[in-house]
C-alpha cells in the first residue's frame, strides 16, 4: 500500500536557520497508512506502556468512513503521536514549557507566529470564521484545508489554530504541552500564544479534540 505522509513546509528561525513542519495536522487517512505498516512497539521509558496505536476504543468510528479520510485523526495519545512522527522519519515539534513563547527555540510557536511577530497565524487581529473554533459554530472537527483562511504564519502552512489541540514534544512535569486550541475554544485559546492558557495534558489522554503534526530538521 502507498505510504501517505503530510507535506512539509520550510520554516525559518529568527536566526535564519531552517526546519520543516507538517502543512496540516495528520489526517485519519495518513494515520491509517501508519497503522497498516505494522509499526514497531515503543521501548523508551516514556512510552513502553503503550501497547498499540489504535485510536479506538474511544473512537467508535474507526476505521473511518471514506468521507472522513481528510479529517484530522483524534483519540491518539502522546505516545501514539510520537510513534507516528518517528515512523514518518520526523518528530513531534520541539520546545520547552518555559520557552512556550520563544520564537528562537519553540518550533510550533515560531511557525505559527511568524518568528514571534504576530498573535494569530494569519495576523495580529482575531478573525472570526477564519479557523474552526467555537465562533465558527460547527462544534466538531472539520477536514484539514477546508478553511482556506486558516493559514500562516508561513506561506503554505494551514490549520495551526482551532479544530484540535496539537501534541508537541514540550513537557510540563509529566504532562505534554498541546497548542492551538480546538473547535470548542474561542479566540482567547485559538492563537499562537496566550500566556493565561498554557495547556498540557497527561500523555495518556485521548480525545477527538487532540491531534498532532510533526516537525523535522531541514536537510
Amino acid at each position: 500500500a502507498e505510504v501517505l505522509l503530510t507535506e512539509m513546509i520550510e520554516i525559518t528561525w529568527p536566526s535564519g536557520d531552517k526546519y520543516l513542519i507538517d502543512k496540516t495536522t495528520v489526517t485519519k487517512e495518513q494515520y491509517m497508512s501508519f497503522l497498516s505498516s505494522s509499526p514497531a512497539s515503543q521501548t523508551d521509558e516514556f512510552c513502553s506502556w503503550n501497547t498499540d496505536y489504535l485510536p479506538s476504543p474511544d473512537d467508535n468510528n474507526w476505521p473511518p468512513p471514506k468521507e472522513k479520510y481528510s479529517y484530522p485523526v483524534g483519540f491518539v495519545d502522546w505516545c501514539d503521536a510520537k510513534a507516528y512522527c518517528e515512523w514518518a522519519k520526523k518528530r513531534l515539534c520541539s520546545g520547552t514549557y518555559s520557552g512556550y513563547s520563544d520564537a528562537n527555540s519553540d518550533e510550533w510557536y515560531n511557525a505559527c507566529s511568524k518568528n514571534g511577530t504576530q498573535m494569530y497565524p494569519y495576523g495580529n487581529d482575531y478573525q472570526s470564521g477564519y479557523c474552526n473554533d467555537s465562533n465558527n459554530g460547527v462544534g466538531d472537527t472539520v477536514a484539514v484545508l477546508s478553511m482556506p483562511n486558516c493559514k500562516g504564519g508561513f506561506e503554505g502552512l494551514f490549520d495551526m489554530v482551532g479544530n484540535q489541540w496539537q501534541w508537541t514534544g514540550s513537557m510540563k512535569d509529566d504532562d505534554r504541552v498541546v497548542r492551538g486550541g480546538t473547535y470548542n475554544h474561542g479566540n482567547d485559546y485559538s492563537s499562537c500564544y496566550d500566556g493565561t492558557h498554557k495547556t498540557s495534558y497527561p500523555k495518556t489522554s485521548k480525545s477527538n479534540a487532540v491531534g498532532f503534526r510533526c516537525c523535522k530538521d531541514a536537510q
